[in-house]
């Protein structure tokens, strides 16, 4: 069916700008505002990456995904590259993506890519990967750290 979008690399311009609010320049200062923007670094750099390796398949004549409708693999247009709001767990913390949608041109029938870029099935919302990793993490604290 294609060649999947991770066989091939992308290269990703991102650009932050964000402002702060220090009351001082003291370490914990400067970290707990850190701390502050990391959620909505983590989420944009995610719709980021999802939307450069989402207009990348696209360009694949045989796209890595088929319609569930009627197996077309070719033939799909954006319907939208920042829809519905979903969410997942992202490891460090749960992040809000918006949806990337294309349209089926030979059914007229609507698909979802977010969670197939992430390699995740529909409405999963933390991936197997992920649920591995937490399971490693709970399982080498301490009793004494849980209480």
């Amino acid at each position: 069916m294609g060649e999947t979008p991770q066989d091939r690399g992308i290269t990703v311009g991102f650009d932050c700008q964000f402002e702060v609010h220090l009351k001082d320049s003291s370490l914990a200062t400067i970290l707990a505002a850190f701390a502050k923007l990391l959620p909505q670094l983590l989420t944009d750099f995610f719709q980021k990456v999802l939307v450069g390796f989402g207009e990348h398949v696209m360009a694949y004549k045989e796209k890595p995904f088929a319609c569930a409708s009627c197996g077309n693999d070719r033939e799909f247009t954006w319907k939208t590259r920042h829809g519905k709001k979903t969410k997942i767990h992202a490891f460090y913390q749960w992040v809000e993506l918006q949806q990337l949608q294309v349209v089926c041109k030979r059914c007229g029938s609507k698909l979802y890519l977010t969670r197939k870029l992430l390699g995740m099935e529909p409405k999963q919302r933390i991936s197997v990967e992920v649920q591995r990793k937490l399971g490693l993490l709970g399982a080498l604290t301490t009793f004494r750290v849980t209480v």
